[in-house]
Order: C-alpha cells, then sequence, then structure tokens
C-alpha cells in the first residue's frame, strides 16, 4: 500500500489547475498527504499517520471550500468566494 501511494503522488503533485492558487495549493497538499501515508504505513509510524489523518481532513475541507467557490461564483457572476486567481501583470 506505501509503494501504491507513493507511485500515485506525482501524478496528483501536477494537478490541471496551473492558473488557480487554491487549486494548485490542494493539489500539493494531497501529494504530501499520499507521501505521509505511505512513509506512515512503510515505517508502522503512528505518529505520522495520526498527523495525515489532519492533514487529510484540512485537505478535504480545502476540496469543499474550492467546489463551492466555483458553484457560487458562477451561480453569481463574480467573485463571492475567492479562490486566488492570479491576474497577468
Amino acid at each position: 500500500m506505501a509503494l501504491f501511494r507513493c507511485e500515485w503522488s506525482p501524478f496528483d503533485y501536477s494537478g490541471p489547475y496551473p492558473d488557480a492558487f487554491r487549486c494548485v495549493l490542494f493539489h500539493m497538499r494531497t501529494a504530501r498527504l499520499f507521501f505521509m501515508l505511505a512513509y506512515g504505513k512503510a515505517t508502522g509510524n503512528e505518529e505520522v499517520i495520526r498527523l495525515a489523518g489532519f492533514e487529510g481532513i484540512f485537505c478535504g475541507a480545502s476540496a469543499m471550500h474550492g467546489g463551492l467557490a466555483q458553484i457560487l461564483n458562477e451561480l453569481y457572476g463574480r467573485p463571492v468566494m475567492p479562490l486566488g486567481v492570479h491576474k497577468a501583470v
């Protein structure tokens, strides 16, 4: 299982949303979560697995915020919940 999570982390790190900062941040957090879970399972370290659990809760909350923000911003036609989109200078 640790090898499986290590194999999927690089694919998750290359997220498909390079323009929205929140989406890039989410994919970086998910990759870190997979690496933490892989390390915790490979070494049997319960503390790392517990920290990965908290990281997973934070990652899930970030994903829910991103999804809700996209829906509300599209519904109202203006940024109600900011996604952190970078503007070109």
